[in-house]
């Protein structure tokens, strides 16, 4: 079983979200397998990252990956109850369409710590000339994401997203659209707990230049402000002992692993400028305990390890500059 990724930042083993969920979800299933950090999208025709490669096929794409594991038996969430089963799913769904977004932004949209984080850190991983238009081929790709989830954080109006008012349009998949507000519906505060999430500009200020940052800035906080409030309200409220970490259960499932992975992306990563951190620190007490039981060697262990074998991607495997750039310059 091989999996291709983009490459490492940050000392963690790659700086997508999707990699690292899935490399913990095989890691939490004792899954051996070889992590090859390709940074090559055009493995398979939705040019996408990450890709499992087994038996001779090839699957692309977080959600897409963990289907094709289950449908196979390597399913983490196999002796959850049906109500957990159906839980776990409405989390999920939940969390990929806002917290990857949320994780996004953090490190490539804001120019700060695009600047100075992230398009210079591809120098430490791809070579001559991927390191200068990969970073600006994900973040395109981010914000075509983001686009076609009905955010734009570039756009001169708020119409489009404000948290509470005016709920995102989805172009496609609807059955997980539903199961997303569905989640939504069901764990957002009521009205009168409301006041204790609201948005405080006061409070960030003392930490953050908020008066010189740019507007997307406050429309990636409504976002957030709206994703982390019912994710802190669902744990609040759910049943479980006192010492667990888990969402579901008491037991390790793969919604837990979706918040963990993008917690620490985006509060246990030193960015130039990481309001999330300090957002999360100020109004969200259950998310930051979640965020401080969850540690990147828990959830994927030692890279290389056990399981994990790292491999360079061999030439067939390495991204083409030719297509890399045509693909850039036409969008």
């Amino acid at each position: 079983m091989k999996l291709f990724t983009w490459g490492g930042l940050y000392g963690l083993p790659s700086f997508s979200a999707d990699d690292l969920i899935v490399i913990s979800y095989l890691n939490a299933l004792d899954i051996s397998f070889e992590l090859v950090p390709s940074n090559n999208i055009y493995l398979t025709p939705y040019k996408e990252l990450p890709v499992l490669e087994h038996r001779n096929k090839r699957v692309s794409g977080c959600e897409g990956i963990i289907a094709y594991l289950k449908s196979g038996g390597f399913n983490l969430d196999a002796d959850l109850s049906a109500t957990g089963s159906a839980l776990n799913v409405l989390l999920v769904n939940y969390m990929s369409h806002y917290l990857k977004i949320v994780t996004d932004f953090n490190q490539c949209f804001h120019r700060q710590n695009f600047d100075d984080q992230f398009r210079p850190g591809f120098v430490s991983f791809a070579p001559f000339p991927h390191q200068y238009y990969l970073p600006f081929l994900y973040r395109s790709d981010s914000k075509h994401r983001a686009i076609a989830k009905g955010i734009d954080f570039h756009m001169e109006s708020d119409a489009t997203f404000n948290a509470g008012k005016t709920r995102p349009v989805f172009p496609s998949g609807q059955a997980k659209i539903e199961e997303a507000r569905a989640f939504y519906s069901k764990y957002k505060p009521a009205q009168d707990e409301s006041a204790r999430y609201a948005f405080d500009n006061t409070k960030l200020r003392k930490k953050v230049n908020l008066d010189a940052e740019p507007t997307s800035t406050f429309r990636a906080l409504l976002l957030a402000e709206e994703v982390y409030s019912v994710l802190n309200h669902y744990i609040e409220s759910t049943p479980r002992t006192a010492d667990s970490v888990h969402l579901i259960e008491n037991r390790l499932t793969t919604a837990d692993i979706y918040l963990a992975v993008h917690l620490i992306l985006q509060y246990q990563v030193s960015y130039p400028n990481n309001f999330l951190k300090h957002f999360i620190d100020f109004q969200f007490p259950e998310l930051k305990r979640f965020s401080d039981m969850y540690t990147p060697k828990e959830l994927w262990g030692d890279i290389p390890g056990k399981n994990i074998r790292l491999s360079d991607p061999k030439p067939s495997e390495s991204i083409s500059i030719l297509s890399a750039i045509r693909s850039f310059l036409a969008r």
